[in-house]
């Protein structure tokens, strides 16, 4: 993002903010997907993320840090919807992902799927950021205010458990 087009959005220009939504509705709710694991939750996260963003232009930080922040907000709201969920019903684990996502999907998919939601939120976040948007180590430390370093280490762990998590579910087949 660049300080006109920044400026253009906090002005109300409306063309510029029906762009920032259309450039930022889809990884938004890929990442909201990733750490939810149903649309719907993921729809729901999505709505919120963009009108508090917009609702809240004023406190935008600098365009060079504009990408990382959004997909923060993003994940901080997903996780958010966690939170919320898990006290109306105790815990997430029966909340599953809707049926008609799955019914074409390769068994390699819905396996792939099946582990990651067994993973916490925060390493799911992780894995989103990498692998859905495609960030580098340093990109995603920006987003989470973590040396790269550390990045590397938590990404390598996460990799880790979901091939953990694959491989027990190989053997329960």
């Amino acid at each position: 993002m660049t300080k006109d087009e920044l400026a253009r959005i906090k002005s109300g220009d409306r063309t510029a903010i029906e762009q920032w939504v259309r450039d930022w509705e889809l990884p938004v709710f890929r990442i909201a997907y990733r750490i939810l694991g149903r649309f719907e939750d993921a729809e729901e996260a999505r709505q919120n993320t963009l009108i508090s963003i917009l609702s809240n232009s004023d406190c935008w930080p600098e365009a060079k840090f504009h990408d990382a922040w959004i997909r923060r907000c993003a994940m901080n709201a997903a996780i958010t919807l966690i939170r919320k969920q898990r006290r109306h019903v105790g815990d997430l684990s029966g909340v599953t992902e809707s049926s008609e996502y799955d019914l074409n999907d390769p068994s390699e998919l819905i396996d792939l799927r099946e582990a990651m939601r067994k993973l916490d939120p925060q390493t799911r976040a992780l894995l989103s950021l990498r692998f859905d948007e495609g960030l580098t180590i340093r990109e995603i430390g920006d987003v989470l205010k973590t040396a790269h370093t550390t990045i590397q280490s938590r990404l390598d762990r996460a990799i880790q458990q979901l091939q953990s998590k694959l491989c027990a579910g190989e053997k329960n087949v």
